[in-house]
């Protein structure tokens, strides 16, 4: 685990960070484990206003 002011995630102003998780069910000599990965979602507020933005074009562009 690395500490908050090691790493530069690019929070947003309420200085917290959105992951995308991955979760998987394995077995292990019959023993089950549940495998969980995340990856940060960096600049969460940007991509959503991005997409929003993008949809009228992208409805345009199909018609």
């Amino acid at each position: 685990m690395l500490p908050k002011d090691r790493i530069d995630l690019e929070q947003d102003a309420r200085n917290e960070v959105t992951f995308r998780v991955k979760t998987s069910k394995i077995a292990v000599q019959n023993r089950p484990y549940l495998i969980q990965i995340g990856k940060p979602i960096e600049k969460l507020d940007e991509e959503t206003l991005d997409l929003v933005l993008g949809m009228p074009e992208a409805t345009v562009a199909l018609q």
